[in-house]
């Protein structure tokens, strides 16, 4: 490739959008030395619009100067649409990002609630449970095991101990807090609490 000394620069300026254009630009560039005159112009004043570009460096032609400021044109309208998918793609991944930690926090409050409906209702049916055997009535003396443990507040004791003497067998039924319940021959004979 033989390039004037003029030409250069422009080709420096343009690599990093050589891609986006090819090579019929390379081209365009090793044949006209007003590109660089072009680019220096439109980069020394931000004002200026492309269509007011009218000098032609010495040996190019006017249409090898438009062409060149065609060229120039493209790049930086190439250029500007590539920021803009670039932009739009990080906007697009931020918004998949936040959606994700959305969902993962919806789902984390989601299973929050789960355990804590599972909390409640463990709790309340405890809490039934309990009031249901303590609506029940108390015991009474000559109260079978079964009656005491089906039908009264005190329900199934804590322990039993059983004590066998020559009058027979004593069970003792322990439902903490010093409440004893005792039964000789499957029958209730005392009540301590």
């Amino acid at each position: 490739m033989n390039l004037n000394r003029a030409a250069i620069p422009a080709v420096l300026l343009l690599t990093s959008s050589m891609s986006a254009l090819g090579n019929p630009h390379l081209t365009l560039i090793e044949s006209t030395p007003c590109l660089q005159a072009y680019r220096e112009w439109f980069y020394t004043d931000v004002r200026r619009r492309p269509a007011e570009f009218s000098a032609t460096a010495a040996g190019a032609t006017p249409e090898q100067c438009d062409e060149a400021r065609q060229v120039h044109e493209r790049i930086v309208q190439e250029q500007a649409d590539q920021l803009k998918r670039d932009q739009e793609a990080a906007a697009t991944a931020a918004r998949d990002e936040e959606l994700r930690q959305q969902a993962a926090a919806a789902a984390e409050a989601k299973r929050r609630s789960h355990a804590r409906q599972a909390a409640t209702a463990a709790a309340t049916a405890k809490q039934a449970a309990e009031d249901a055997q303590a609506r029940k009535p108390g015991v009474r003396i000559g109260m079978t095991k079964a009656e005491v443990i089906n039908t009264t507040s005190w329900g199934k004791p804590w322990s039993v101990r059983k004590t066998t003497n020559a009058s027979g067998t004593l069970e003792q039924w322990h439902y903490g807090d010093s409440n004893f319940l005792y039964f000789e021959q499957g029958r209730l004979v005392t009540i301590q609490n």
